[in-house]
């Protein structure tokens, strides 16, 4: 028999998690689809504990937004198996056919990397590579230009070594195949079908529809948000907001993670490259 989704029995325990492992604030839910929901519906629990920051003392709720760092490189992967769907990406090409820039240190090595080995941790070179190519569009194609002297650790697929880096050069891909920016892709194929209405790859891009808890480190409050919904899709109603020059190692490292910094889904430090 499932456990049961009493919040009464689990938020003592989230609690006590929290306290014993030191960690400020957290969120915790759980979906479970059964034959009596198949749709997606299904029983449902959201539990929150803790503060937003311990310097303002806000305490989180099941809405807040967390900076969610590497687990972008989830979100990046969906989206590039979404692309390889589609036809325009194949796991097992070389990564050099869709991206003749991309090079490291071993050139034959670099030759042989597919974008399988991107994905799970194969590839080879050394991915941790953390220069800030800034937030614009294209901080993705500066990224993957730094990597020439990144050494090889071994032959691509032959161990396993965690590569922040790799996932920065898969947002790069999926950039040249869709013809936008990372953020854009995964807007478009992951976000959006799903029905993400708070999910965001940069702070910015938080609005009060959507993000109503958010609070950064000089906030007493929760703070006012800027406009990012259906009303305000437009460049310009955008206050606050640089050019974006390039798609987490996502949120300003690409994919490392796998999405970007602050969708609450592959990770960059300052801005949304997938980690």
């Amino acid at each position: 028999m499932a456990p049961s989704l009493d919040a009464a029995q689990w938020q003592p325990r989230l609690d006590l998690l929290a306290r014993e492992h030191g960690v400020p604030g957290a969120a915790f839910g759980v979906l479970r689809l059964d034959d009596d929901h198949d749709d997606g519906t299904g029983a449902r629990l959201e539990l929150a504990t803790g503060v937003l920051h311990l310097g303002t003392g806000v305490p989180v709720t099941p809405d807040a937004l967390f900076q969610v760092g590497s687990i972008t490189k989830v979100w990046t992967t969906t989206l590039v198996m979404r692309l390889v769907d589609e036809g325009l990406l194949d796991l097992d090409a070389p990564v050099v056919e869709r991206l003749p820039e991309f090079a490291v240190a071993d050139g034959d090595a670099a030759a042989g990397i597919t974008l399988r080995h991107l994905l799970t941790h194969t590839s080879g070179f050394d991915g941790d590579t953390f220069t800030d190519t800034g937030r614009g569009d294209d901080c993705l194609r500066a990224f993957v230009a730094v990597l020439t002297d990144s050494r090889q650790l071994f032959a691509p697929g032959t161990a396993w070594s965690y590569n922040n880096a790799a996932f920065v050069v898969a947002g790069r891909l999926v950039e040249t195949v869709t013809g936008g920016t990372w953020d854009a892709a995964l807007r478009e194929r992951v976000i959006e079908p799903l029905g993400l209405g708070r999910t965001v790859t940069l702070p910015e891009e938080r609005c009060c529809c959507t993000a109503p808890r958010w609070v950064t480190s000089t906030t007493p409050t929760a703070a006012p948000c800027r406009p990012r919904c259906g009303r305000c899709r437009d460049p310009a109603a955008r206050p606050g907001r640089s050019p974006r020059r390039s798609a987490t190692s996502s949120r300003s490292r690409p994919p490392t993670s796998a999405a970007a910094s602050w969708t609450a889904a592959g990770c960059s430090r300052r801005t949304r490259r997938p980690r």
